[in-house]
């Protein structure tokens, strides 16, 4: 598009040189030609010579020139001027083409755009900004129509690139502009609008549009889904709030899904699906001697390094505590690297519960980690769970000798037992700083290894996964050619395409964890009975089918938050019945079913802590929505004590393992 734009104008230039030229040598050839006619005689039909001139047909040829030229007296000047006005003749006509190229391009792209347009199903696009611009450049034009409210004033390049796919575009700079592009575009109609401002208050201003129009509109046949693009934990839940007050419950069967689209969680959720972390862990224990009679093992420990501490790397942290839940009593250690830690942390500490401030620990940064948490079986903690989970923080540039001290201190740390690093993180900033920390932590792990003897725990079992920057194909060999196993999370492609953002595989395994939670809350008791096992999946399948998807609507965003973290863990949990042969949960023993689900409700418990829970004793006194809005909750203790307190919810727990080995399964 710039050189098309930069050739246009050297035409235009060389366009204005010709016509100087033309228009001098037709006044004085007129002249010459003409000397009894007045001087307006003379203009005139120079000018005429100039349009003949561009219209590949001149008034004056070359030859007429040079006759002239002869006839007048050969001067100097003269054969300048006649030389260049032959030049001009040669390349006016391909200024004429690229002059009419150019005036019919604008149409021809409309009707492309008119061809693109035909197809039925269409998406709506409200946004100004990164995340926009991200979205035009991924979505199936094959597939869908777009249709797009933007503020601003567009540039020719944005519109001759409209016009050509066929999106149409409307502008938004105030509310009665955006009243009457939604008059237009009928959003009641769309397959899905998206919300993608740079700013939340125009995200709520145009959902809030948008949803009174929907509301307005009645039961239309199939209400298109919404996707609000918001990476902020905090800020989501305040949008979902005004989302549920928007139109009052008299209204809640005609407003539209909501969902909440955050770019880096999605980025992080397909890394842990395509490199599990159990990755180290399952090589480990193909190679060493396994017998599973104690259900425990030190081979279900994980230790997490994250280097780079921006949103995808704290992404990678929140979400990887439940997927390293591998067993209910196993150390889980995550290591973080960041030169700007000590302003970094208290932002990401905000998710967590005022309660947690006091058992967060500080230290000095350089002899041990600037901020450090442990969560653990404590009777006396808000936070009891089983196992234990250390969380250290470390302000170090990657690019200096401390970090090369700390993180040797981490892969061989006596006060871990020296559990080696399992899965590597590479998250900095730009390509070079992540090159020079992948390639000096394998250095490190490779001595630390030499050190000790070689163990049988192999550190080259250690996935190394980066966070793509651009290309990183060149990378990844070069990582190969040296031997470190390392692979990069997928790009902007399969971040910001429609597939990714819809997450309808993930959305529809939490739809149904949803209703089998459901299905059971009340038939619990019934698990035992043979006559009721051998129809139960029957019965769901119905019930699903009935009432699944209405459910699903009505439930808050953190419920939906919820289900998805727990279908998400299917991954994990498939991966632990597989080492342990389990057969069906119906089948097993009291003892074994109590250690499959106290590894459930252990990554439960991490779920809420990391989104703001702590524990209170329920006195009865509390209703259940207030405790949920300050953020408390009963059952927020490891599993022995959980059976004291409140045993009726401990069958909850072994609800996911009851899809693994049976009929109508979900797993990842």
């Amino acid at each position: 598009m710039k050189k098309w734009k930069d050739l246009r104008h050297l035409l235009a230039a060389v366009a204005v040189a010709i016509t100087i030229v033309t228009l001098f040598e037709g006044f004085f050839y007129f002249r010459w030609k003409m000397p009894e006619e007045a001087f307006f005689t003379h203009l005139t039909c120079s000018a005429h010579n100039i349009l003949t001139v561009f219209a590949v047909d001149p008034g004056i040829t070359t030859f007429d020139a040079i006759e002239f030229l002869h006839e007048a007296g050969n001067a100097g000047w003269h054969r300048v001027l006649t030389a260049v006005y032959c030049v001009g003749l040669v390349i006016a006509p391909f200024c004429t083409a690229i002059g009419i190229a150019a005036l019919i391009k604008r149409p021809l792209l409309i009707l492309r755009g008119l061809r693109n347009r035909r197809k039925k199903d269409y998406v709506l696009i409200c946004g100004q900004g990164w995340y926009k611009d991200r979205l035009l450049q991924y979505y199936p034009r094959e597939n869908y129509q777009l249709r797009m409210i933007e503020g601003g004033i567009l540039s020719e390049e944005q519109r001759n690139y409209y016009d050509q796919n066929g999106i149409r575009v409307y502008s938004s700079n105030s509310e009665k502009e955006m009243a009457k592009a939604l008059n237009r575009i009928k959003p009641e109609n769309a397959e899905l609008i998206i919300l993608c401002y740079d700013e939340t208050a125009e995200n709520l201003f145009v959902l809030r549009k948008i949803v009174n129009r929907l509301v307005k509109a009645g039961n239309v046949a199939q209400k298109p889904d919404i996707y609000l693009f918001c990476e902020d934990l905090l800020m989501r839940e305040m949008i979902s709030a005004y989302y549920q007050k928007l139109t009052g419950e008299k209204n809640a069967d005609k407003r539209p899904d909501l969902y909440f689209v955050d770019a880096n969680k999605i980025a992080v959720q397909k890394m842990y699906e395509s490199y599990p972390i159990f990755s180290w862990n399952d090589k480990y224990l193909n190679d060493t001697a396994f017998t599973d009679t104690a259900f425990t093992s030190p081979a279900f420990d994980a230790h997490i390094g994250i280097v780079g501490f921006g949103v995808f790397g704290q992404k990678a942290l929140l979400s990887g505590i439940q997927q390293a839940v591998f067993a209910p009593d196993s150390l889980i250690v995550f290591d973080v690297f960041d030169h700007a830690m000590e302003k970094v942390f208290p932002c990401f500490a905000k998710i967590f519960s005022r309660k947690m401030y006091e058992h967060i620990q500080k230290g000095d940064g350089i002899l041990s980690p600037l901020y450090q948490i442990i969560i653990e079986a404590n009777e006396d903690s808000p936070f009891d769970t089983d196992g234990q989970v250390l969380l250290r923080f470390w302000n170090v540039d990657i690019a200096t000798l401390e970090f090369t001290r700390m993180f040797t201190h981490c892969a061989s740390d006596p006060a871990i037992e020296k559990l080696p690093f399992t899965y590597l993180i590479f998250a900095a900033t730009d390509n070079e700083t992540m090159i020079r920390a992948i390639y000096e932590t394998h250095r490190i792990l490779k001595v630390v290894r030499m050190e000790e003897g070689g163990k049988e725990r192999k550190e080259e079992h250690v996935p190394f996964v980066m966070q793509s920057k651009g290309n990183t194909d060149s990378i990844i060999q070069a990582a190969a050619d040296m031997g470190i196993p390392l692979s990069a999370v997928d790009d902007f492609e399969g971040i910001f395409s429609l597939q990714a953002i819809k997450n309808e595989e993930i959305v529809a395994g939490a739809i149904k964890f949803h209703s089998l939670y459901s299905f059971f809350s009340e038939r619990l008791s019934k698990l035992n009975d043979p006559d009721f096992q051998k129809n139960v999946w029957d019965e769901f399948r119905n019930y699903y089918r009935s009432k699944g998807r209405h459910e699903w609507s009505n439930i808050t965003v953190f419920d939906r938050e919820s289900s998805m973290a727990q279908f998400l863990h299917q991954q994990v949990k498939e991966w632990i019945a597989e080492i342990h042969c389990m057969k069906s949960f119906l089948t097993l023993s009291s003892k074994e079913r109590d250690y499959y689900s106290s590894v459930e409700h252990r990554r439960w418990n991490l779920f809420m802590i990391t989104h703001g829970f702590s524990y209170k004793k329920n006195t009865g006194k509390e209703k259940k929505s207030d405790l949920k809005l300050l953020k408390l909750h009963d059952c927020l203790r490891n599993f022995e004590r959980l059976k004291q307190e409140t045993p009726g919810a401990i069958p909850y727990d072994g609800v996911p393992y009851l899809f693994l080995r049976e009929e109508g399964n979900i797993k990842r």
